[in-house]
Order: structure tokens, then C-alpha cells, then sequence
């Protein structure tokens, strides 16, 4: 964890502004060990996929308010860029709000964008799924122009509705990655795998991205 978590704290320190979108599940156990000393009024913080659920157990942003890394936050005067789902609201337009927040911080901002990323078992990251069985599909939802796309996963995940960034977005806009990987051996073999297509294995983005930093064991 000290390893991943200095690599975390260092990039995400000031003063230039830094939006630092984090990934859900076993990602956000890191997040309690960086420093202190990195939060402030330059950083702005973010899930970078959700899943569409009013559920506290299930919603992203709802995970994150839970760790001691965003209670520190607020007292640091991070900005919070928030995604829970509330009650009657509509996928379109959550996925609006979350599309708009990350246009108006590029233009207002302007500073680095830094992710914290997940492999799943199945080679996904962020909310990308594979699509092994339709490679049209994948490539009009998640390598089109668009920053941000919402879809329903149907039986890939437990959790099918969502909105995610795109792949698009994290080799264009993301300028440091950091990858949790530790136990994901299955992934790391699929993502290694020459015979995989990106639509088959969504996490070999990362192989396509400016600057990544991977931690396994």
C-alpha cells in the first residue's frame, strides 16, 4: 500500500490544479494512506464511472464518502464532484451532470487529470466492459469522441446500468494513471495476451495511455 499510495499522494499534490478521478471496489482501499499534506483547494476529486443506484452499497461516490481519505478531504477544502443517485432522477440525467462537471473543471481549470484504475477478472476497467461477442458495439460506445457514455451492461455485470469516462477519454485527456492490480493475476494474463483484442480485454488501454504506474503484489 506505502508504495502505491506515495505514487498517489505525489501526483495529486500542488499547487497546479489536479482532477483526480477514482475507481471503485478494492481501489479505494489505498486511498486512507495518502498524504495528508497533498489535499487542498487545488485538487478536485471524482469517481470516474458510477453505477446507477440509489443503493449506498452500491453507488461509487457513496463507497468514497465512506473512507477516511474523503473526510480529509473536506477539511482540505477538495473540491467534491459528486455522483449519488437520488431518488426519481433519471440516468440521462445523471449522466448529464457528471458529463458537464468534467467539461466545466477542463475549461475552468485546466490542470492534470490523474486516475486511480482497477483491473476486473473479466479485463474491464473503469465501467468499460468487454464486448468479446460485438466489436461495433464497443468501438461506437467506448473509442467514439465521447468523454462520457452511459449503457446497460445487461448480464456482464451485477450492476448493468452505468456511466463511465471512455476509453477515448483516458488516453486523450488522462495524463497520469495509477493501477491497482494486486491479486489480479487472471487480469494480468488477459491483459497481456497478444491474441486479445481491446474489445475482448478493455483494460489494454493502459497500454495505450501517456503515463501509467502499476502496482500488483
Amino acid at each position: 500500500m506505502k508504495g502505491i499510495s506515495q505514487k498517489i499522494s505525489g501526483l495529486i499534490k500542488g499547487p497546479e490544479p489536479v482532477l483526480f478521478m477514482i475507481s471503485g471496489g478494492s481501489s479505494l482501499s489505498v486511498l486512507d494512506h495518502v498524504d495528508i499534506g497533498s489535499l487542498g483547494s487545488h485538487l478536485t476529486i471524482s469517481v470516474i464511472d458510477e453505477r446507477f443506484s440509489t443503493d449506498p452499497k452500491v453507488n461509487n461516490f457513496c463507497q468514497l464518502e465512506q473512507t477516511k481519505f474523503f473526510d480529509r478531504c473536506i477539511k482540505k477544502d477538495v473540491e467534491i464532484t459528486g455522483t449519488r443517485i437520488h431518488k426519481g432522477e433519471s440516468l440521462p440525467k445523471a449522466v448529464m451532470d457528471f458529463k458537464k462537471n468534467i467539461y466545466k473543471w477542463k475549461k475552468e481549470r485546466g490542470g492534470k487529470v490523474v486516475a486511480l484504475l482497477g483491473i476486473g477478472k473479466d479485463g474491464h476497467t473503469a465501467g468499460v466492459m468487454p464486448y468479446p461477442e460485438n466489436e461495433k458495439l464497443f468501438k461506437d460506445l467506448f473509442l467514439d469522441e465521447e468523454w462520457v457514455v452511459s449503457y446497460d451492461a445487461k448480464e456482464k455485470n451485477e450492476f448493468p446500468l452505468r456511466f463511465t469516462v471512455t476509453l477515448t477519454f483516458l488516453k486523450k485527456e488522462v495524463d497520469h494513471g495509477i493501477v491497482f492490480a494486486k491479486g489480479k493475476k487472471e487480469a494480468l494474463k488477459l491483459l497481456n495476451d497478444k491474441n486479445k483484442k481491446i474489445h475482448e480485454v478493455p483494460a489494454k488501454i493502459l497500454k495505450e495511455m501517456r503515463d501509467i504506474h502499476m502496482f500488483t503484489e
